[in-house]
């Protein structure tokens, strides 16, 4: 305890920065999941012309969907929408496992990344782009991140910058992965919309859900009331 309080105190600098850091991680959570709806608005009108062309590509051959901390669920999401409307099989890696793996390059790649900057994706990125492989694609939320950048440098590579209006997500990816998620399902509908209802029709379903004020979100709270009674020790 005392060394603790020694440490604390001999090392100011490095502290504050480490308390400002877990402050910004804990950005309060009710005020991003507010603008989901604003995210779904964004995602339902932002030009997804460059997006569709990259599914249209990878929709004939298997998918990779590779992702780590809240885009790996984004890329399960990217997943069943390969497998349900493409018809085409889809696997989960993490930027490890892509890494790692040694599979034949008759497959598309594609990376998911709201930040851009994480130590696991460039290398999964600079591991795929030199296989060379049938399609390597990069959904990134900040163009001028280092995954951009590095993508940016191989022509061959579909680098498909957005960034949701919301800004950079707190500990748990909210914005960025209904904004992911939105627009990868605009893309399959639109480029493979045979038999698949329209935008239109899931966004009437999905909107309300993401309302700060509806039905939905007054059920879940009232659902969840009881929760916060109980002591967490």
């Amino acid at each position: 305890m005392h060394a603790n309080l020694f440490l604390l105190c001999s090392e100011p600098t490095t502290w504050y920065g480490a308390t400002a850091e877990r402050l910004r991680m804990a950005k309060p959570y009710a005020q991003e999941m507010s603008k989901l709806l604003q995210t779904l608005e964004w995602a339902s009108e932002v030009d997804i012309e460059p997006l569709q062309a990259a599914v249209s590509a990878a929709s004939g051959a298997a998918l990779r969907a590779i992702g780590s901390g809240g885009s790996l669920s984004a890329a399960y999401g990217l997943a069943f929408l390969h497998r349900q409307i493409a018809r085409q099989i889809a696997i989960v890696e993490t930027p490890l496992e892509a890494v790692a793996g040694q599979l034949a390059g008759s497959h598309s790649a594609w990376l998911l990344s709201a930040g851009g900057g994480n130590v696991d994706i460039l290398a999964a990125f600079k591991a795929l782009v030199a296989r060379e492989g049938r399609q390597l694609a990069v959904l990134c939320g900040r163009a001028d991140s280092p995954l951009g950048g590095l993508a940016q440098q191989h022509g061959y590579v579909d680098f498909l910058p957005y960034a949701p209006p919301a800004g950079r997500d707190g500990f748990l990816a909210t914005n960025s992965l209904l904004g992911f998620v939105a627009l990868l399902t605009r893309a399959y509908l639109a480029a493979l919309s045979e038999g698949q209802p329209d935008w239109a029709e899931v966004l009437s379903h999905v909107a309300p859900l993401a309302s700060p004020n509806g039905q939905a979100a007054s059920e879940w709270q009232a659902a969840s009331d009881t929760l916060w009674s109980r002591p967490t020790t």
